[in-house]
């Protein structure tokens, strides 16, 4: 009886191998408020790193720090699937500048987490 719920915990820890399955999980991942709050294996598999090897001037936050790795991985592994994505990341930057205070700081944020990736 309890096949289908050992199936269920092996299918959500099973990481999408196509380009369109993983935007399209990581568009399910996102928060309301245009976040995202990935764990470390979900960074792991995303960015083949663990959240802890990426460091920011600008923030320490996993949330803003998770947030800005996803947009970045989706700006230069998914561009063929942008009619996806571009609203959420557009939704992300808006909500990140908010928190940030400025424009120029996300970029700054933005290119420190690019070059670790």
């Amino acid at each position: 009886p309890n096949s289908s719920s050992s199936l269920a915990i092996a299918k959500e820890k099973t990481w999408p191998s196509n380009d369109e399955d993983v935007v399209r999980h990581l568009i399910s991942l996102q928060k309301f408020d245009g976040l995202w709050n990935l764990s470390d294996s979900e960074i792991q598999n995303l960015s083949k790193k663990p959240l802890t090897s990426f460091q920011s001037n600008i923030s320490n936050d996993s949330t803003i720090l998770s947030t800005t790795i996803v947009i970045l991985i989706f700006e230069m592994k998914f561009d063929s699937c942008k009619t996806l994505w571009s609203f959420m990341v557009n939704k992300a930057r808006k909500r990140l500048t908010e928190l940030l205070g400025d424009n120029g700081k996300l970029e700054q944020l933005i290119n420190e987490i690019k070059s670790q990736l």
